[in-house]
C-alpha cells in the first residue's frame, strides 16, 4: 500500500514539473516569447504585450507626477509697433522668467519679462524759423518693455517626446517710448495681452520650447509686438519608474 501512495505522489510531482515547462519560440517580429508548453503561441504573445501596455502608462503617469516648474528663455521681437511713433521698430531682445504649475495637458504660471533694443533711425528737415532751415541728420527712436503677466497653456498634440501647445495671458506693461531728436518720451503702465502657440520636446526633468506669441497694450499709442522665444524647463520632482 506504501509503495502504492508513494508511486500516486511521484506521478503526480512529475505531472506538475511537465504542466509548469517552458517553452521557448518567436513571434513575426522576431522577438524571442518564453511561456508555459501547453498553451498557445499567440496567446501569449497577447498576454506579454498587454504587460508592455500598463507598464508603460503607469511609467508615464509616474514620470509627469511632479506639477511644479521653472522656466527661463531668451526673447527675439522681429518688429514693434508704434502709433506714437508713427512707425514699426526694428528688432529686440528680452528675456522672461516663469515659475508655474502643470496639471495633465493644461500649465498655468507667472512670468516676468523685460525686453530693450527695438529702435529706428530717420531724417528730416526740421522746422523752418527765422529764416533758417533748422536740419536734424538722425533722429533714433527706442522703446523698452517690463511686463508681468498669468500664462495658461494647453497641450493639443503630445507625442512621445513631442508635442504642441496655445497659450494666453494677461498682465501689466510697463512701456516706455522716446527719441534722441527731442526731449519727448511716454511712460506708461498698461494693461496688456498676448496670444500663441508653439512647440514643446521632453527630456526627463528638462523641456525644451520654441512659441510664437503676439503681444498687445491696451493704450491710445497702439502698442503691439510679434515675439519668437525659445527656452527651457526644469521640472522639480521628476521621477522615472
Amino acid at each position: 500500500m506504501k509503495k502504492l501512495i508513494f508511486c500516486a505522489v511521484g506521478v503526480a510531482m512529475f505531472s506538475n514539473v511537465a504542466n509548469a515547462a517552458m517553452c521557448k519560440d518567436f513571434d513575426d517580429d522576431m522577438n524571442l516569447v518564453e511561456y508555459e508548453c501547453g498553451t498557445s503561441l499567440s496567446a501569449a504573445i497577447k498576454a506579454n504585450k498587454a504587460k508592455e501596455v500598463k507598464k508603460s502608462t503607469t511609467t508615464s503617469v509616474a514620470a509627469t507626477s511632479s506639477n511644479m516648474y521653472v522656466a527661463v528663455g531668451g526673447v527675439y521681437l522681429p518688429s514693434v509697433h508704434s502709433s506714437f511713433f508713427y512707425k514699426d521698430l526694428n528688432a529686440g531682445y528680452g528675456i522672461r522668467l516663469a515659475a508655474g504649475m502643470s496639471f495633465r495637458k493644461l500649465r498655468v504660471e507667472g512670468e516676468l519679462k523685460y525686453t530693450d533694443g527695438a529702435s529706428a533711425k530717420d531724417e528730416f528737415y526740421d522746422s523752418y524759423y527765422d529764416g533758417y532751415y533748422y536740419y536734424s541728420k538722425e533722429e533714433e527712436y527706442f522703446n523698452s518693455q517690463l511686463s508681468i503677466m498669468g500664462n495658461g497653456y494647453y497641450d493639443i498634440i503630445q507625442d512621445g517626446n513631442f508635442g504642441l501647445f496655445v497659450t494666453g495671458g494677461i498682465g501689466l506693461v510697463y512701456d516706455t517710448m522716446h527719441t534722441t531728436y527731442a526731449p519727448i518720451g511716454q511712460e506708461e503702465l498698461l494693461f496688456g495681452y498676448q496670444i500663441g502657440g508653439g512647440m514643446s520636446y521632453n527630456m526627463n526633468s528638462l523641456s525644451f520650447d520654441l512659441m510664437y506669441r503676439r503681444m498687445k497694450q491696451v493704450s491710445y499709442s497702439d502698442v503691439g509686438s510679434h515675439e519668437i522665444s525659445l527656452g527651457v524647463r526644469y521640472k522639480f520632482g521628476y521621477r522615472k519608474i
